[in-house]
């Protein structure tokens, strides 16, 4: 009992750090981008807990998962998801996904490749209701997003708001998936990697 206690202190830890890094991380480069002290940032929550700031144009999200903090920028709404790579039991998961993305998991034998399928598409519809700013009060069963013929970008019209939303998977390393929602077409292949100590430094210039 106190061994599982332990663990789980160690992992809200671990957690409640990549939460920290992340706020860093934004304050650092808000400051930097927008010419702004850091006391002089302040940061929002919407009533389904979406960070953001009150500057027209100036849109953030963050995720943290295994070994990475994840942060997008844009002009417009966006939503950034990062997910480490685990063995699930995908038949009570995909209960969260629409019948044509079961199919698509299940349509290859590889069980490695039904858990890398799995994990594009959940990565891919995080960032969505992440964009749109209503996190899982958003049905992840009810929209459906196609990868049979994946080529680099996916257009998707929103149910929600009647606006076309954009969405792309980057690579980041062999064992993580991360994707990103936009609401622009073209969508960099460019990820800027910050080590600790530069976005602590950043942060003493914006201080």
């Amino acid at each position: 009992m106190r061994k599982t206690k332990k663990i789980k202190s160690f992992l809200h830890f671990k957690d409640a750090k990549r939460t920290l890094v992340g706020e860093i991380l934004v304050r650092s480069i808000l400051g930097k981008q927008l010419s702004l002290k850091n006391k002089d940032i302040n940061i929002y929550y919407n009533a389904y807990g979406k960070p953001y700031i009150k500057i027209e144009g100036n849109y953030f999200n963050l995720s943290h998962s295994g070994d990475w903090v994840v942060c997008a920028f844009d002009s417009s709404p966006v939503g950034i998801d990062v997910e480490i790579i685990k063995l699930i039991d995908l038949s009570l998961v995909l209960s969260f996904f629409s019948t044509e993305e079961a199919e698509y998991v299940f349509s290859i034998k590889s069980q490695n490749e039904q858990i890398n399928r799995f994990y594009d598409l959940w990565t891919l519809k995080e960032s969505y209701i992440k964009a749109i700013g209503r996190g899982l009060s958003i049905p992840l069963e009810s929209f459906s997003i196609d990868l049979r013929n994946y080529l680099e970008i996916i257009k998707m019209k929103s149910v929600l708001d009647n606006r076309y939303y954009y969405f792309k998977k980057l690579f980041i390393d062999e064992n993580h998936k991360l994707s990103i929602c936009t609401m622009h077409p073209q969508i960099s292949n460019e990820i800027v990697f910050k080590k600790i100590k530069e976005i602590i430094s950043l942060m003493k210039e914006n201080a």
